[in-house]
This record gives C-alpha cells, sequence and structure tokens, in this order.
C-alpha cells in the first residue's frame, strides 16, 4: 500500500491529499486530531485505498544516499558519513556502525554538539556542499539529525535547486 506524507503548515490545516488513482484532491483539518504523527488509511470515492502520514516540518525531507565526511573542531574526530536524508534545513544521517558496536552516543556528537560535513550530491555537475550543522537529535543505531547553521549562500542555493529538481 502507498503511503503519503503530508506536511502541516502553521495552521494545522495539512497540504492536499491527492489521490494517486484518480486525482481527487482534498484538504484536511488536523488541528483536533488525536496521534496525528500515525498513519492513517484513506479511502478515495474512486475505491482506491492508501495511507497517509502527517508530518509537522517546516520543510519537506526526501530521501537519498549521500556519501560524504564529518569532522569536529573540538575533539578532532573524523570520519565517513552516509546522508540519508535530506531538506532545506538540515540533513539526516548515520556513521559507520564501527562506531556503534557497544555505545549508542559517539562522543562530540550529543544533541546540541557542532560538526562540519562535506558531501557531494548527486546530478549533472555533482556540486560539493560544505558547512556546519547543530546535532538536533541522537536515535539508536547511529543514526543523526543535524540543523545547517554556516552555510554559504551558494550552498543553500545548491541543495535548493537539488531538492526541487529531483
Amino acid at each position: 500500500m502507498v503511503t503519503q506524507h503530508l506536511y502541516v503548515n502553521a495552521n494545522g490545516i495539512a497540504t492536499t491529499i491527492t489521490c494517486l488513482r484518480c486525482g481527487k484532491t482534498k484538504e484536511i483539518d488536523v488541528t483536533h486530531m488525536k496521534n496525528v504523527h500515525l498513519p492513517r488509511k484513506v479511502h478515495c470515492s474512486c475505491n482506491a485505498t492508501f495511507r497517509i502520514v502527517f508530518e509537522r516540518r517546516r520543510y519537506s525531507r526526501k530521501g537519498v544516499q549521500l556519501f560524504g565526511k564529518y569532522w569536529n573542531s573540538h575533539s578532532s574526530e573524523s570520519d565517513a558519513v552516509v546522508i540519508r536524508d535530506i531538506s532545506h534545513s538540515g540533513i539526516g544521517f548515520h556513521v559507520p556502525s564501527k562506531y556503534l558496536k557497544d555505545v549508542d552516543v559517539i562522543e562530540g556528537m550529543r544533541p546540541g554538539d557542532c560538526l562540519h560535513v562535506e558531501f557531494r550530491l548527486q546530478g549533472p555537475s555533482n556540486p560539493t556542499i560544505s558547512g556546519s550543522i547543530i546535532i538536533r537529535n541522537v536515535k539508536k543505531g547511529g543514526y543523526f539529525g543535524g540543523e545547517f547553521y554556516a552555510q554559504d549562500d551558494s550552498a543553500e542555493k545548491r541543495v535548493g535547486f537539488y531538492l526541487l529538481s529531483q
């Protein structure tokens, strides 16, 4: 079953749900829904059934598999990363599993810590993105969420173009 991710705006109304079979659209007010983050099954009048998931984010994420590296100037730690998702405001990434055999946290990679990252976007010119992030969340298995904070205008434009073009 197909799952659509819908991004909730500041007013609590989700972006438009679109049936993938017939193209019918509808907006839903989610301000009074309980457990908004849980998937929901939707039935269209054309008898199509699909799932929707509401996301409360400023920017939508795009799933990717990009390779790069990080380094922490305070701890001198550096290594390869795999970027798993990207948005206008940040990235989600994994570090190599060799660091996570017996620990859930890598030194210098806790919420609030700053890292420098560098990775290449996929595309015709394969532009390199280089900037600093603040770790916002850490999940088991070595998944980290980071928010860009010291990104130059050209890198911001390249990320925006990449997200629009894919």
